[in-house]
């Protein structure tokens, strides 16, 4: 993980205006969920899921593997072209979710 900081998933000014918008908890709750709802259809949030390797029956699959949620198939071994490196791709280049240990 990276030293940087992220930015929180509500700004203080956000809670801020749920809270007096509100009604009451209930009605708080639905505000927030809306607005992540709203963030993750515009693409700007995205919900991650690990996948699993759906050739791993196969002996071929130390080499290759391919992605349980979008079925792309790829050498999850490649050279690092600065350093000649091999490295193991942690994230599937299709859907880019995580890839399960």
């Amino acid at each position: 993980m990276s030293d940087s900081k992220r930015k929180p998933l509500l700004s203080d000014d956000e809670c801020y205006t749920f809270a007096m918008e509100s009604i009451g908890p209930r009605d708080a709750a639905e505000m927030v969920r809306d607005h992540y709802e709203h963030l993750i259809t515009e693409g700007k949030l995205r919900v991650m899921e690990e996948v699993d390797n759906f050739m791993s029956p196969y002996p071929i699959a130390k080499e290759v593997f391919g992605c349980s949620n979008c079925q792309t198939v790829f050498d999850r071994h490649t050279k690092h072209s600065k350093h000649g490196r091999i490295r193991v791709i942690k994230f599937c280049p299709g859907c880019g979710n995580k890839i399960k240990r």
